[in-house]
């Protein structure tokens, strides 16, 4: 695995984790570790995503860079695993 499909495994890993913990604390308000451990993945998340846009462009439209439309170049991020070769 290269160091962008690496840099992706880990920010998808952390996105779903923020969104389980999100889930989590809408029936555990008063979790203050839980509630710790999601600002913590948050700010990596953020890092990660802004290395990885910073590096090989945005992955969502959201994700601006110094060309407002790259993010819809090809290829598309799912596309790039059948370019490289690994299927």
């Amino acid at each position: 695995m290269n160091n962008r499909a690496n840099l992706l495994e880990k920010i998808s890993k952390l996105d779903f984790a923020t969104i389980e913990l999100h889930l989590y604390l809408d029936t555990h308000p008063d979790d203050s570790a839980a509630q710790s451990k999601l600002n913590e993945y948050k700010a990596q998340l953020q890092n990660l995503t802004n290395e990885y846009v910073s590096k090989y462009g945005p992955i969502s439209a959201k994700d601006k860079n110094a060309d407002g439309w790259d993010w819809i170049a090809d290829p598309w991020p799912w596309d790039r695993n059948c370019m490289e070769g690994n299927r």
